[in-house]
């Protein structure tokens, strides 16, 4: 009985069983049998959490016969589990010393790299593990990880398509590798390819009805396209495939968001900042949510009725900016609620915080010369307005209107 595991982008283990038949089982040295009930009995308890009740069993496999491979890979997988690194080293050179044929251990060397965020290693070892068997799913399952964590530290384009290669080998090696489907949906997601993207989480989920990150990312397509209730219904299953997805609430909240559905949209990005209390875009779109519940506050019932909306939404930013301090489109919003709430000194300073990231950003020229026309100060906006209609783009031509009235009454642009 061997026991496999395969890299996910948490960075955690997935162990899962494979029972080989009798013509693809490989013996060096054929365990006794006492040894061969050992391992199993490892396999059941790390299966079922126990990784210390797991860690003696495979060591008595392989202290009852020495030259057992699998015994010793599953070993450096208790270990890995652990994320005792040293010991789950040790342990897959022992198996790869025994039958350096078996594939398992390179790709357990792999999965190990990976999770200390040694990608190119890590790419290595899963390459080695093809070079064991050319139909070893796995192994090009983790060498796409690794290509795709490389393309994302070096921005080298060539190993997010040899990421998808890889992918690619591994659905093919296994029609059934779901992991596979749903990483090829990413890649086809970022490239813009939204049909074969959902075409891939469709396939992972015939595969596996019940995986939560198929569902979410089947759900943001969904919402990207418009088809709202489809989407709500793919969230809604990834949220009850797993509770704590932090992306199925992220991204019902932005469904909500989209429905002005300003409750619920608030209480699903808690949900999704508290099953992962550090994660920045989740704390910018919450504090969107509270900034857009208070826009459409306000131009249903007033100012004034939207203000507490407004203060919560700056709240909201601050504490974002604590993490992301240069965020532009956050030291904007920030700005504006400023300038809504009444505090023109606080908005001047987050206008020009924005300006002094982007020179270019419109609607923050335009924000400081309002402050300048509301301090009675036009013949100082004057510089703002004319450099607003000259960055604007299109879709504030009627803001860019007003602003040529105002210059034409107080003067010409330089």
């Amino acid at each position: 009985m061997r026991l496999l595991s395969k890299i996910l982008p948490s960075l955690l283990i997935l162990l899962t069983l494979f029972f080989p038949s009798l013509g693809t089982a490989r013996y060096i040295v054929r365990p006794q049998d006492q040894a061969v009930f050992h391992n199993n009995q490892g396999v059941a308890f790390i299966n079922a959490g126990d990784s210390q009740k797991a860690l003696f069993e495979f060591k008595t496999a392989t202290e009852v016969s020495p030259e057992y491979t699998e015994a010793w890979n599953n070993l450096g997988l208790t270990y890995l589990f652990m994320k005792n690194y040293d010991e789950a080293k040790k342990a897959f050179y022992q198996s790869i010393k025994f039958d350096d044929r078996f594939p398992a251990p390179y790709n357990h060397m792999a999965v190990l790299y990976y999770n200390q965020g040694d990608y190119a290693t890590a790419l290595d070892w899963a390459t080695k593990s093809i070079k064991k068997d050319k139909k070893y799913a796995d192994g090009y399952y983790n060498q796409g990880m690794a290509n795709q964590q490389l393309a994302r530290t070096t921005n080298d384009k060539k190993y997010l398509a040899d990421a998808e290669t890889s992918f690619r080998n591994a659905t093919e090696a296994n029609s059934r590798h779901y992991l596979a489907n749903i990483e090829l949906g990413n890649i086809y997601k970022t490239q813009g390819k939204l049909e074969e993207a959902m075409i891939r989480y469709k396939v992972a989920l015939e595969i596996q009805p019940s995986s939560s990150a198929a569902w979410t990312q089947l759900g943001s397509i969904y919402l990207a396209k418009g088809d709202n209730n489809s989407a709500q219904l793919a969230f809604d299953k990834a949220m009850t495939a797993d509770p704590n997805n932090g992306d199925a609430h992220l991204n019902m909240g932005l469904y909500y968001m989209q429905e002005k559905n300003f409750i619920l949209a608030d209480r699903e990005f808690a949900a999704a900042q508290a099953a992962n209390p550090g994660n920045a875009k989740l704390m910018f779109n919450r504090a969107f949510a509270k900034f857009s519940q208070a826009e459409d506050t306000r131009a249903r019932q007033g100012a004034a009725a939207a203000q507490g909306q407004y203060q919560e939404a700056i709240n909201l930013y601050l504490s974002f900016l604590e993490k992301v301090p240069n965020y532009s489109d956050a030291l904007y919003n920030l700005a504006y609620a400023y300038t809504v709430v009444g505090d023109p000194t606080k908005a001047g300073e987050y206008y020009q915080k924005t300006l002094a990231q982007d020179p270019n950003y419109a609607r923050a020229i335009f924000g400081m010369a309002i402050l300048r026309i509301d301090a009675n100060d036009k013949a100082g906006a004057l510089p703002y307005l004319c450099k607003f209609v000259k960055v604007a783009s299109p879709e504030l031509q009627s803001t860019v209107d007003a602003a040529q009235k105002i210059i034409a009454e107080t003067g010409k642009c330089k």
